[in-house]
């Protein structure tokens, strides 16, 4: 199983699959539009959008699926990240 780039909690995501984290969990250099894996320690990690960073919180929507499913996201976009 892979290591999570962010450890979060599930059960706090909204109904939207949104949910905010402290940003500075994020990895370095993680840009708003990229793609991140998640994480829960009762879970199968996910992959999540970042939608924003602001004043210290960074806003992720948690996409359905794995992260198998959603592998070909982390090698594109604004911030490669190999999970």
């Amino acid at each position: 199983m892979d290591t999570p780039d962010v450890m979060i909690d599930f059960m706090r995501a909204d109904l939207s699959g949104h949910i905010s984290v402290q940003a500075d969990k994020l990895p370095e250099g993680t840009r708003v539009q990229s793609y991140v894996t998640v994480g829960d320690v009762d879970a199968e990690p996910a992959v999540a959008h970042v939608l924003e960073v602001r004043d210290g919180r960074a806003t992720l929507r948690i996409l359905a699926g794995t992260v198998e499913d959603n592998r070909d996201l982390l090698s594109h976009g604004p911030l490669s990240n190999s999970a």
